[in-house]
């Protein structure tokens, strides 16, 4: 439907048995949904996991010619807010190929956007929406 879609995700070390203790010292794990449009088109949608301070990579190559790489870090901020840091570059049919990496701070569960470019009336931005949920554990 979208063409390619690599994706690669961080993940911590499986504990066999762990205490009470192991447990909170595990890093924060985030569900990260994510949908990428090129030009008003849905080039992706992903569902991903990212581990706190680790990077998540994303990597979609929906066409001859276009390419998303994404380095995504999610980590808690003390007043409860998510911070959102990432690397993008994009191989785009309108905009060429950019790279831009955006922080955002969000609150968790609330949605996100990114855009990068212009809109007319035939020309619509490189957006990427996402939405970040704390995993309970």
């Amino acid at each position: 439907m979208y063409g390619k879609i690599l994706l690669a995700l961080a993940t911590a070390p499986l504990a066999v048995a762990a205490t009470a203790q192991d447990v909170s010292d595990q890093p924060d794990r985030f569900t990260v949904e994510m949908t990428i449009s090129d030009n008003g088109k849905v080039v992706a949608e992903q569902r991903m996991v990212a581990v706190e301070g680790e990077p998540t990579f994303i990597e979609v190559e929906p066409a001859e010619g276009q390419s998303y790489r994404a380095q995504l870090f999610v980590s808690s901020e003390a007043n409860g807010l998510l911070k959102t840091r990432s690397h993008w570059k994009a191989t785009s049919p309108t905009l060429g190929t950019i790279s831009f990496s955006p922080i955002l701070k969000v609150q968790p569960g609330e949605a996100a956007r990114i855009e990068r470019g212009y809109e007319s009336r035939h020309v619509k931005p490189l957006r990427v929406t996402y939405t970040v949920h704390p995993v309970a554990g």
